[in-house]
């Protein structure tokens, strides 16, 4: 699912969001971070400042103050 994702979105537009607690029902927030947080990191260093960060500030104009 994460490679089909990737392979349409790309490393530009995707955006790290937690799905807690309904995804308790299938893993710790724990476990399920640490899938997304692994696959991604995977992708590389800036892939994964991307998607844990830079695209959701990219995608909500976010000034920093």
């Amino acid at each position: 699912m994460l490679d089909a994702l990737w392979s349409i979105f790309g490393e530009d537009r995707l955006i790290y969001g937690s799905n807690w607690p309904v995804s308790e029902r299938f893993g710790s927030y724990e476990t399920v971070f640490n899938i997304a947080a692994t696959y991604f990191c995977g992708k590389g260093e800036t892939a994964a400042e991307k998607f844990f960060a830079g695209n959701a500030k990219a995608a909500y104009k976010w000034i920093s103050r």
